[in-house]
């Protein structure tokens, strides 16, 4: 029994490896995913960059470190 598809309605910028002029490639798809949603919710303002994201976070080691869910919870948090 597969479970049931949730889509999303209305704009979204999607964020990938090397959006902004940011080298990311390996590390950053927590941070693209992140700013995906943002974009989403609010479509009329760009998505915070990843050096803005990871000011976010507490404690973040940083700057090409792996993020975790509670992660993007903080940025989401500190920025919608």
């Amino acid at each position: 029994d597969d479970p049931p598809a949730h889509l999303v309605r209305g704009k979204l910028r999607y964020m990938h490896y090397g959006a902004q002029d940011f080298a990311d490639r390996g590390w950053g798809c927590g941070f693209r995913t992140t700013q995906t949603m943002l974009s989403w919710l609010d479509p009329r303002s760009p998505p915070p960059s990843i050096p803005e994201c990871q000011t976010a976070i507490p404690g973040y080691a940083g700057p090409r470190e792996w993020m975790g869910v509670s992660d993007a919870v903080a940025i989401l948090d500190c920025f919608h």
